[in-house]
Parts: C-alpha cells; structure tokens; sequence
C-alpha cells in the first residue's frame, strides 16, 4: 500500500497459516478442515476450507477482525469502491454471503456465486446491504436470539469497517469447500 490507487489487503492466504477464523452457528457439530497450499507461481498462496456439518444442519461463519489493522488508512480507504473476494474451486457448495460488520456492529452483505476456478469476484461497495449480524459463538444462555436485527441500517461506510466475514448462505446440510486466496478492497 504505498498510494491511492493501491489495494488494501484484509484477508489474504499465508504458506503456513489460516487468517479467518472459523465458526458454525452452534459452536458444536461440525468439523472443519484448513489446508494452506502454496501454489506455482511462487506466491500464489490459497487456503483451503473443509467443513461437515455433524448431526443437524448449520450455518458457516469465516471471519477476520480488521478494525486495528485499518487505523490509521482512512485516506487510503475514503476512496476505495470495490470488495473483491479471490475464491473458487468450490465442492458441494454455488455461493457464499461476503460481508463486513462496522464499528458500529452493522452488517453490510452480498452473495457471490464461487467460480470453479479461483479468481476475483468484485462486489460495488454501494451494493452491500443490512444483514442481521449473527453473535457468533452463540452466546449463553441458549434461548437468547442468535441474530441482531436492528430497526434500520445507517448508510455503509467503509472507513467504518471492523469485520470482514464470509458465511453459507443458508445451513450446510453436507460437506463442503472452497479455495481463499484473500479478500481486499480496491
């Protein structure tokens, strides 16, 4: 990031690590598999995503906290238009839901359909609407709402971004993958 017109990184695939960390909606009942894998040609890192559903049905949650690593970049982030979500190659999963959750605990989201092979998927900012924002692990005691809804969305604004986060858009209700080579703004 050394200008204007750079990306800023927010998630992106190491040699030897995951950078997201992985939830269901339950906490429990599920299995998750992560396997960075660096490809030809050098740096071409992506990161690997296995998950099985155990017993009942779930939701997926991949998330990164982003906010400290943000401050500070506000000139560089003011101008930014684009989320684009390098993924692909996915197995018995079409789509996923990319969002980003505000300081202010808003969540802003889009489906994308997974290419087959891994590539950028470029979602317009303008085009994030309010989600519910999902209280993931789920908290205690088990018969409070899982889900905040608010009674509106105050308008996105990417100098406000603490979260980024992908999720199934609807309960797995069998194994799947996909490929992450990162997530970043443009």
């Amino acid at each position: 990031m050394t200008g204007r017109n750079s990306s800023v990184r927010l998630i992106y695939a190491y040699e030897d690590r995951n950078d997201l960390e992985v939830l269901s909606e339950k906490g429990y009942g599920t299995t998750v598999g992560i396997r960075p894998e660096n490809r030809e040609p050098a740096g071409r890192n992506l990161v690997r995503y296995e998950c099985s559903p155990i017993g009942k049905p779930s939701l997926f949650f991949f998330r990164k906290y982003v906010g400290t690593d943000l401050d500070g970049l506000s000139s560089l982030l003011a101008d930014k238009k684009t989320l684009c979500v390098g993924i692909g190659n996915p197995q018995g999963i079409d789509s996923l839901k990319v969002s980003i959750v505000s300081k202010d605990g808003f969540t802003y989201s889009a489906s994308i359909r997974i290419p087959e092979q891994v590539a950028a998927v470029k979602i317009p900012l303008y085009s994030l609407t309010g989600s519910p924002t999902w209280l993931v692990p789920a908290q205690y005691p088990e018969f409070l709402r899982k889900e905040f809804v608010p009674d509106r969305y105050p308008p996105f604004n990417v100098l406000k971004t603490d979260t980024v986060m992908l999720s199934t858009c609807g309960k797995a209700k069998k194994p799947f993958s996909f490929e992450l080579s990162g997530i970043w703004l443009e």
